[in-house]
């Protein structure tokens, strides 16, 4: 007779999905949201690997009241917020956040705040749609992962706050997170920050005087951590485009260019590529 944990992980591997919810809902004995699989993954990391993530079942297990959010796999160290943000999601990922501020611990990836890896996953998937700005999935990512590093951000910053913790408000500095600056809401952390003396000497002493930033909703042409992230990355793309182009049409005329010409042309597109 099989157990209900190799029920389970047979189910997931045949892509029951169905079948492992219920298996899950009905098992009152087991805590089975937080198994683990013979590599040590927990099984929402096992399920946001999958190709087509079972939504359902997905919530099914974060909103389990015995899962664990803070899972972390001792062998790959990948944890189970880093999962979360890797899928570049936005409803899992909205899904997961709301066992914050219940438990703060989301605000961290494994050794290092959360912010950081959504961060370093959203550079990565700007230079991916720079290649391909025609794709609709590339800038649905990158989209999503910049809307993850901002929520991560103003929840980073009203901990900071809530717990008088500077280190935080360094850390987050340090990897370009602007402290200082307002939220996505439009206020600004010095105000927030009335009853945590540390944090607001810390923003008075780090404060540089300027208008107070829109809220997320604003264009990337308005001010604050949240405009200046989709200006750079729009300006990022402009240029991109216009080296394209002019490569492009320098391997045009190299089709019909003497050999002195073509000479010339490679000058100039090794110029451009520095």
């Amino acid at each position: 007779m099989p157990t209900a944990q190799e029920k389970l992980w047979d189910a997931v591997k045949n892509n029951q999905f169905d079948t492992a919810d219920t298996i899950i809902k009905e098992e009152k004995n087991v805590d089975l949201v937080n198994e683990t699989d013979k590599n040590k993954n927990s099984l929402l990391i096992a399920l946001l690997s999958k190709p087509n993530k079972p939504m359902n079942l997905i919530k099914t297990i974060i909103t389990h009241s015995k899962f664990n959010p803070l899972y972390c796999n001792p062998i790959s160290t990948q944890s189970n917020v880093g999962a979360v943000i890797a899928t570049g999601c936005l409803e899992i990922f909205q899904l997961f956040f709301q066992l914050f501020p219940k438990n703060t611990g989301i605000l961290t990836d494994n050794t290092q705040l959360a912010f950081i890896t959504a961060s370093g996953k959203l550079r990565i998937a700007t230079k991916n749609w720079q290649k391909n700005t025609e794709s609709e999935e590339l800038k649905l990512r990158k989209d999503n992962l910049t809307q993850i590093v901002v929520i991560l951000r103003d929840a980073t910053i009203r901990h900071a706050i809530a717990t008088d913790d500077t280190e935080l408000l360094n850390t987050l500095d340090t990897e370009g997170g602007k402290p200082t600056e307002a939220l996505s809401d439009g206020k600004l952390p010095s105000t927030l920050a009335a009853n945590a003396p540390l944090v607001n000497a810390w923003l008075a002493s780090h404060s540089v005087q300027a208008p107070a930033p829109s809220p997320v909703a604003a264009p990337a042409s308005s001010g604050g951590f949240f405009g200046r992230l989709l200006g750079l990355q729009t300006q990022e793309a402009a240029l991109t485009a216009a080296y394209n182009d002019k490569k492009l049409a320098i391997i045009a005329n190299a089709a019909t260019a003497t050999d002195a010409q073509l000479q010339q042309a490679r000058g100039v597109l090794v110029a451009g590529m520095k």
